[in-house]
């Protein structure tokens, strides 16, 4: 496949997982569940969510477009977070949390050495992904402000929706049809959000909706390469 198709699997199991896991603390596009019925685990998310949900809902007009942009912006962060992993590990900024390898089991060197520190895990969904995740955030938030656990997008889909994503990751460097070592280019990230936006073009393309000024640069967005500019 080419990028750009990689991108938007990603793009659309992110999309999804973030539909199902608000869905899960009552957060639906049309409504919202009565604080009560949501399991008391969830309460903190909920509360921190729908706080976020009235400035959107304020911002966009109605809760519909609200919950649009509330998965749009949770949607991005999770991808610009785990690109930027990718890209971290490829430049060996980092032991490899995503990337993942037989000789550790099919698991990135450091959920292998996490497990080692944190057995009990093991039992959990996807050997504690989703937590092991987190803590991994949270590590390089000190000099990495978009990896924070108080960033207003932050949430993780749960362990199996999570590891389907990060398997989606994984594929591009395998992929026959790219270079192996695509996450070590310098342009990488450039194409990625490049690729990222093409979907939000069409669709406000064939929305045939005036252009606003907060869609303005989704519409003028196109990266040009280092060897252009030079």
């Amino acid at each position: 496949m080419k990028l750009a198709d990689h991108v938007e699997v990603i793009r659309k199991l992110i999309d999804n997982s973030f539909r199902n896991r608000l869905g899960r603390i009552g957060i639906n596009s049309n409504h919202l569940q009565p604080l009560n019925l949501i399991p008391e685990e969830h309460h903190e998310d909920r509360k921190r969510i729908e706080s976020i949900l009235e400035i959107l809902t304020e911002e966009t007009g109605n809760l519909s477009n609200a919950y649009e942009k509330l998965i749009e912006e949770f949607t991005f962060t999770l991808f610009n977070r785990l690109a930027a992993l990718k890209v971290m590990e490829a430049h060996s900024l980092n032991p490899e949390i995503v990337t993942r390898r037989s000789q550790h089991g099919d698991r990135s060197f450091a959920h292998r050495h996490w497990l080692e520190q944190n057995p009990d895990r093991r039992s959990e969904e996807m050997e504690g992904l989703t937590h092991f995740i987190e803590y991994q955030l949270t590590e390089l938030s000190s000099d990495i402000p978009l990896f924070s656990p108080s960033h207003s997008y932050h949430l993780l889909p749960t362990a199996i929706e999570l590891n389907a994503v990060i398997n989606a990751f994984n594929q591009v460097e395998i992929d026959e049809q790219l270079e192996s070592d695509i996450w070590k280019s310098d342009d990488v990230l450039g194409w990625l959000y490049e690729s990222y936006n093409n979907t939000k073009k069409t669709l406000h393309k064939e929305s045939k909706a005036k252009t606003e000024y907060d869609k303005v640069s989704i519409q003028s967005q196109v990266y040009t390469p280092r060897w252009v500019v030079k």
